[in-house]
């Protein structure tokens, strides 16, 4: 009976209530343990409310669930680059390329 409670995830989401919706993804989470898209729905409820850290933690048990989930790792790439110095981060990575050729 996950699609139900899915919906109604929705519905608060829909209506910008993060609160409830992540308590709906916590209780699937509960009773479906091994279903990685619900760490992927609770770490995108976490990202809107800025709660970053617990998003990334979230992305990250999902992609261990399913390596294949690509959303999970798309999400994640979206909180790198939100990170304070992933400009710089980058360019340094640019520059080591380069200058190894």
């Amino acid at each position: 009976m996950i699609q139900p409670r899915l919906l109604l995830a929705d519905a608060y989401r829909s209506q910008n209530n993060l609160v409830d919706a992540l308590a709906v993804y916590e209780q699937i989470e509960n009773d479906f343990p091994n279903n990685a898209r619900t760490p992927l729905l609770m770490g995108t409820v976490l990202a809107q409310q800025k709660k970053l850290s617990e998003a990334r933690a979230a992305f990250n048990l999902a992609l261990k669930r399913d390596p294949k989930l690509r959303p999970a790792t798309e999400q994640l790439i979206t909180l790198d680059v939100l990170e304070p110095g992933f400009i710089d981060h980058q360019r340094r990575m640019v520059t080591a390329i380069c200058v190894r050729r």
